[in-house]
C-alpha cells in the first residue's frame, strides 16, 4: 500500500511534470530584461532594522577592502541582485577563497548549479578574480538552471534574467581583466546531462527533501540528491572544490550522508554554520567546502 503523504507527492509531482513541460517549450523573448525591468519584476530585499543594517554595512566594507573591484559594480542594482551578489562574496571569500589552491596559467573553469536567475553572477565573478593570480588568466563562469523557463510578474522568464545578468557581468569582468579571455554562460538543462569539467563548483541550496523540491514546482523525476551528488563530485577536476550551501542543520545533515554515500574520491575539507546579513536573517544556514581527490 502506498503511504498517504508518498501518493499526495506523486499526484502534486505529475501537476508539476506538466506545468515544468509546458514553461520548458522554446520561446524567444523579444529581448532581454533591463536593470530597470528587473527592480520592477524581482521581490525586494528583505528589510533591515538598523542593527541588522549596521552588521550588513560593516560586513560590505570589510568584503570591498578584500575585493576592491566590487567598488565597480553598476550603482543601480536591483536590490536583490545587490544582496545576493553581496552574499555570495560574504560566504564565498570567508569559506571557498581559502581552499583554492594556487593556479597555473590555465584557464579556470567555474560552474554554478542552480543559479536560478543568476542574480549574484556578480558575486561569482568577484570571487573568481580573486583566485586569478595573472591578469591575462582566463576565465570560464558557467550558470546551469534546470527551470529556465518559470516567468515573473513583469513577463520576463528565469533565462532571460539570468543572460541579461551574465552578459552584464562579462562586460564588467573584460573591464576589470582587458587582457584576458572571460566568459559567462547559461545553460538551462538538468546538471545530469551535462558532462564537462571544472576547478570550482558552487552549489547553493540543493533540494535534499521531496517537499521543499516540489514547493519550486519541480516534478519528482529530478529529485535524487544522492545521484546528483555523486554525478557533481564527478564534474569536478582532480584537486577541485566544491562549495555548498544549504538552509538548516537538517539539510546539511542530509547533504552530508549524499556525500558519504558517493563513490567519488573526495574530501570534506570545511564544515559549518554561516551567518548571512542580507538574505535569511537570523537563519542556520549551513556551508561544505569538498574538494575531489
Amino acid at each position: 500500500m502506498v503511504k498517504p503523504n508518498a501518493l499526495w507527492h506523486r499526484l502534486v509531482s505529475g501537476r508539476h511534470s506538466l506545468d515544468f513541460w509546458l514553461r520548458s517549450m522554446p520561446a524567444k523573448a523579444p529581448r532581454l530584461p533591463s536593470l530597470a525591468d528587473m527592480r520592477a519584476g524581482l521581490p525586494n530585499a528583505p528589510a533591515l532594522n538598523p542593527t541588522q543594517y549596521a552588521h550588513a554595512l560593516a560586513q560590505q566594507q570589510r568584503l570591498c577592502a578584500s575585493h576592491p573591484a566590487m567598488a565597480t559594480w553598476p550603482t543601480d542594482l536591483p536590490p536583490q541582485v545587490l544582496a545576493d551578489s553581496l552574499s555570495v562574496v560574504h560566504h564565498g571569500h570567508d569559506w571557498l577563497l581559502p581552499a583554492l589552491a594556487p593556479r597555473a596559467e590555465q584557464p579556470l573553469r567555474w560552474l554554478d548549479i542552480g543559479c536560478k536567475n543568476a542574480a549574484y553572477a556578480l558575486g561569482l565573478a568577484t570571487l573568481a578574480l580573486a583566485a586569478l593570480p595573472s591578469p591575462r588568466q582566463g576565465l570560464q563562469l558557467d550558470a546551469l538552471e534546470l527551470d529556465g523557463g518559470r516567468r515573473y510578474r513583469d513577463g520576463f522568464t528565469r533565462a532571460g534574467y539570468a543572460q541579461a545578468l551574465l552578459a552584464l557581468t562579462q562586460d564588467w569582468l573584460r573591464q576589470q581583466r582587458p587582457a584576458a579571455d572571460l566568459h559567462g554562460r547559461f545553460l538551462q538543462r538538468d546538471i545530469r546531462d551535462h558532462a564537462e569539467s571544472y576547478n570550482v563548483i558552487t552549489w547553493l541550496m540543493p533540494f535534499v527533501f521531496t517537499k521543499p523540491h516540489l514547493s519550486w514546482g519541480l516534478p519528482l523525476n529530478y529529485f535524487d540528491p544522492a545521484a546528483l551528488t555523486e554525478h557533481v563530485l564527478g564534474l569536478l577536476k582532480p584537486g577541485g572544490v566544491l562549495m555548498t550551501l544549504h538552509l538548516n542543520p537538517a539539510e546539511a545533515h542530509a547533504q552530508a550522508a549524499c556525500f558519504h554515500q558517493a563513490r567519488v574520491a573526495h574530501e570534506i575539507i570545511a564544515h559549518g554554520p554561516i551567518d548571512d546579513p542580507w538574505l535569511y536573517l537570523g537563519g542556520q544556514r549551513q556551508v561544505f567546502v569538498v574538494k575531489r581527490r
